[in-house]
């Protein structure tokens, strides 16, 4: 019985270093930087700051290509970007509106992974039906998908918007919102269950929705 625990602890390790290599890969083939910032009130840092900045780290190791730089919420970034909410997560400010209030923990690191690797590659890798959809987007999107760290059926959801905002940068704009980070958010939407998805305002999406049906509602 000792024997085979040993084994099956062995094959995980093979695995987990297998799978981290594939990952250095598929980052150094990425053509794009990833800068992140992360914005703070530093007078009430919290476990959603703390947990933000250990998975950034994490995924730094794995590529020099993401970059990190955090500030406080009165430095004139914030403002220009319209970060309004501390521990914020901004990814790729100059090419996108992509914003995360909470902290990628959990099932949300699956979300964070693919982000990455989506604004690494420049592409958002949508089916030419999705991409013929959003071409008849002719007015802005402010989407906002709710989500929690438990949720396993969130990171679709909130993939599908960040591949519609890649796909249209100049109209859609996405929030992230971990409803454990803002619950008077989730209340004033009612997204007491998530993932609930939300554009204008208005709920366009409840539950993980495949992704033409998602860029259809949008």
């Amino acid at each position: 019985m000792e024997n085979t625990m040993h084994m099956n602890q062995d094959a995980v390790a093979q695995d987990e270093k297998a799978f981290i290599k594939q990952l250095k890969q598929t980052f150094e083939q990425l053509p794009n930087e990833i800068p992140l910032y992360l914005f703070t009130d530093k007078s009430k840092d919290d476990v959603f700051n703390q947990a933000t900045r250990q998975v950034v780290r994490a995924f730094r190791e794995l590529s020099d290509k993401i970059t990190f730089r955090e500030y406080e919420m009165s430095h004139e970034l914030a403002q220009k970007w319209g970060v309004t909410d501390p521990s914020t997560l901004v990814i790729a400010p100059e090419k996108y509106s992509i914003r995360w209030i909470g902290a990628p923990m959990g099932e949300e690191g699956r979300t964070l992974l693919e982000t990455l690797i989506l604004v690494g590659l420049g592409q958002s890798n949508l089916s030419d039906q999705s991409r013929k959809v959003l071409q008849k987007i002719t007015s802005p999107r402010d989407i906002k998908v709710f989500v929690s760290p438990t949720c396993p059926y969130c990171p679709q959801e909130a993939v599908n918007a960040v591949r519609a905002v890649i796909e249209n940068p100049d109209l859609i704009t996405l929030e992230i919102i971990d409803i454990q980070c803002r619950p008077d958010l989730a209340e004033q939407y009612s997204a007491h269950s998530v993932p609930q998805a939300y554009a204008n305002d208005m709920l366009i999406g409840q539950g993980a929705q495949q992704e033409e049906v998602f860029v259809s509602s949008l």
